[in-house]
């Protein structure tokens, strides 16, 4: 009996969302009301099903999925390194430092002096560079830079990351490109590339095995 009131509810709000598909010309109220009937046997279905245990629910198998996808996910150590984070943060604050609105090329053609000052290589990226850390090593930040890094090789390891995502940012060098890209393959390997570095990986094993 309770089962019946609530479908009796729903019919209410049906003939209201009808109503309201007619007056804006999507189609008739029994075209409408069919629709949505469909719909609720089908999610009644599906609940059944599961309760039974010979179903299950496409939302919450697709999230079960979505997790072991992220368990077997490489992070590379990414998730816990708290360093990495903050050299994220920082590069993204400081990428455009002092950015002229003049692009690599055009600076090298008109031989600018931070043209000449960086060699012509990714010259805004840094002159970005430059920009950020000269104040960070000041005398003024030696506090901050105390509780950034607990020693010299976290802020060697923090400056690395920091220029190599800020030059990253240089799409116009066709090297640096060129370099970013092999490396993301390397590290997110298409499902047929992964498959096959693991069946090479089995016969070198196999080899070394008979050997």
């Amino acid at each position: 009996q309770p089962q019946e009131e609530e479908e009796e509810e729903d019919m209410g709000e049906d003939d209201m969302g009808a109503s309201t598909a007619v007056a804006a010309g999507v189609g008739t109220t029994e075209a409408f009301r069919e629709r949505q009937q469909r719909r609720r046997r089908q999610q009644r279905d599906n609940n059944n099903a599961d309760a039974n245990g010979n179903g299950y629910n496409t939302k919450t198998n697709k999230q079960q999925q979505r997790k072991k996808n992220m368990k077997k996910r490489k992070l590379y150590g990414l998730r816990n390194d708290t360093l990495t984070h903050l050299a994220f943060v920082f590069s993204a604050l400081i990428h455009d430092a002092d950015h002229t609105g003049i692009t690599n090329r055009r600076l090298v053609d008109e031989a600018d002096e931070l043209a000449l000052l960086y060699n012509d290589q990714s010259v805004a990226e840094q002159r970005s560079l430059a920009v950020a850390f000269s104040p960070l090593l000041s005398p003024d930040f030696d506090r901050l830079r105390d509780v950034m890094f607990a020693s010299r090789e976290d802020y060697q390891r923090f400056r690395k990351v920091v220029i190599d995502l800020v030059l990253t940012t240089d799409i116009a060098s066709p090297e640096r490109t060129q370099i970013v890209k092999s490396k993301w393959k390397e590290a997110f390997p298409t499902a047929a590339q992964a498959e096959q570095r693991r069946r090479s990986s089995m016969a070198a094993s196999s080899a070394i095995h008979h050997r």
